[in-house]
């Protein structure tokens, strides 16, 4: 599959691949403190959530490198 960018096709991969990398430095630059800080509002942001208590099913997400925790 190709995406049109002006008058060049870009095939999807390429274009995901150039819109995830200046976004995986921009988050890499984090400081870990503020990141662990992230994670543990995101947490109890989800906690706090009506529908997750009412769920009978839930996915697990395990983070890599700099991703949120």
């Amino acid at each position: 599959m190709t995406a049109q960018a002006g008058d060049t096709l870009i095939p999807c991969a390429a274009r995901k691949q150039a819109l995830r990398s200046p976004l995986r430095q921009l988050r890499s630059a984090i400081p870990p403190a503020q990141r662990a800080r992230c994670a543990r509002r995101a947490a109890a942001h989800l906690l706090r959530w009506r529908r997750l208590k009412q769920a009978r099913r839930i996915a697990v997400y395990l983070s890599v490198r700099s991703e949120l925790s």
